[in-house]
C-alpha cells in the first residue's frame, strides 16, 4: 500500500529536513563550484541516491524527478537532466561491470569521515522516498551501505525513519 507523504520538492526543504532530523548539510552551489571535493561530493550523492532508489530494481519518475531537481538547484544548474541521466547511465553500467562492493568501497575510500558518509545515505534515502514510499529493497540497500562504509545501520535507520515521520507529519 503507497503512502500519502508529499516528498520534499526543493532544495531548500531538502536542507531543511536534513539538517532538523540528521544533522546533516549539504555544500551550497557557490562550494560545488569553488571546492573539488565538494564537487566529488555532488557526484558522490547522485551514486548513493542510484545506489539506494534502485535498491528495489527500478528507479520510479519521481525519484529521477526529485534527485534531478535538487541536485540542479544544489549545484547552481552546474548539473541538469541531462548530465545527471548520463551520470546515472554510467553508474548503472558501473554496477553491472564492477558490482556493488566495488562501487562501494571507491565511495568509502573517497569519503573516510563518518558525517560524510551519513550525509550521502540521508538524502539518497530522501531521494528514494520521492516516489512516496521507502520500498523494503531500497531500506535494505541504506543498510547493506550503511554496513559497507562502517556505519551503524541501527542509526542510520533512526534518521531515515525520523525523515519519513517527518514527510508525513508536513503533507
Amino acid at each position: 500500500m503507497r503512502s500519502l507523504m508529499q516528498p520534499p520538492v526543493t532544495a531548500a526543504q531538502v536542507r531543511e529536513l536534513l539538517a532538523t532530523h540528521a544533522s546533516v548539510d549539504l555544500p551550497s552551489g557557490e562550494e560545488i563550484h569553488a571546492r573539488p571535493d565538494a564537487a566529488r561530493f555532488l557526484d558522490a550523492l547522485v551514486e548513493v541516491s542510484f545506489l539506494v532508489s534502485n535498491g528495489d530494481r527500478r528507479l520510479a519518475q519521481d525519484e529521477m524527478q526529485c534527485l534531478v531537481g535538487t541536485l540542479t538547484e544544489l549545484s547552481s544548474g552546474a548539473l541538469d537532466r541531462s548530465a545527471l541521466a548520463g551520470m546515472i547511465y554510467e553508474y548503472s553500467a558501473a554496477l553491472e561491470r564492477d558490482g556493488l562492493d566495488a562501487r562501494l568501497a571507491g565511495i568509502a575510500r573517497r569519503f573516510t569521515e563518518p558525517r560524510e558518509r551519513l550525509r550521502l545515505l540521508v538524502f539518497g534515502s530522501l531521494v528514494a522516498m520521492c516516489d512516496r514510499a521507502l520500498q523494503p529493497g531500497e531500506r535494505q540497500m541504506l543498510h547493506t551501505i550503511a554496513s559497507r562504509m562502517g556505519l551503524n545501520p541501527e542509526e542510520v535507520g533512526a534518521c531515515v525513519d525520523a525523515l519519513q515521520k517527518s514527510i508525513h507529519e508536513v503533507s
